[in-house]
């Protein structure tokens, strides 16, 4: 029964069936499409001043 994880493709960068190299010793990168990064599209929720404590949360005191 052949191991399911196929250690030797992992250490020889090589199938045993075709001795290719196997597609993920390929660079992954030429084949992925340029994008933005998640959670970076702010839509169109402006670019104002943000941040900040509401005024109905401020603490009394000073910090």
């Amino acid at each position: 029964m052949p191991n399911p994880q196929q250690p030797e493709m992992r250490r020889s960068e090589t199938t045993q069936v075709t001795n290719e190299p196997a597609p993920e010793a390929t660079d992954p990168k030429s084949t992925r499409s340029k994008g933005h990064a998640h959670g970076t599209d702010k839509g169109d929720k402006g670019g104002g001043e943000g941040g900040g404590t509401p005024p109905d949360q401020q603490s009394p005191y000073p910090s």
